[in-house]
């Protein structure tokens, strides 16, 4: 009979029916872990951006503090010594910076790998004409503890002579 349903044609469609029961269900799973994959992915990505932006706020710590405050006015005219002393200077930091700043002043050091923010990138900085010859002084002299960095204070260590032979290194042979 023509228009009634037999068994066999009740069986396909059913068949059917559920096969797209199973696809969309299939579908909807991987449409959802899909958008769970964007969404982790997005997370993740402005997670890293947030994460390093955070991070950035520990870098150079005494550049913000100069930009904003300037230098502390016992260290604003005082008198550089002249570029000869720089072979002194070289000994001198080879035994109180390297470890922390490297050999060759790129901030990368065996014992400054461990602090946070890490040490200041000397061969960059000697370049940058804001930093002044005073403002290398009172780094070396005062330190970084007030701006919560691992620089020690050399004031009471190194006399001034020789934080300027330390500086004249810097400027001349890093």
């Amino acid at each position: 009979m023509v228009g009634q349903p037999t068994q066999q044609m009740a069986l396909q469609r059913q068949e059917q029916a559920d096969c797209t029961k199973v696809y969309m269900r299939d579908m909807k799973r991987a449409l959802g872990m899909r958008i769970v994959i964007i969404f982790a992915s997005v997370f993740v990505v402005f997670g890293a951006i947030g994460a390093e932006a955070k991070g950035l706020e520990k870098e150079m710590v005494r550049h913000k503090y100069f930009m904003e405050k300037g230098l502390p006015e016992k260290y604003q005219y005082i008198t550089p010594a002249d570029s000869s002393s720089a072979e002194k200077g070289k000994v001198i930091y080879a035994e109180h910076c390297a470890s922390c700043h490297g050999v060759d002043g790129s901030g990368n050091g065996e014992a400054g790998n461990e602090l946070y923010p890490l040490p200041a990138n000397l061969r960059k900085m000697a370049k940058m004409r804001m930093m002044g010859d005073n403002f290398f002084y009172w780094s070396i002299a005062d330190g970084g503890e007030f701006i919560e960095t691992g620089m020690p204070a050399y004031a009471e260590n190194l006399s001034d002579a020789e934080i300027w032979s330390v500086i004249a290194y810097i400027r001349n042979k890093i």
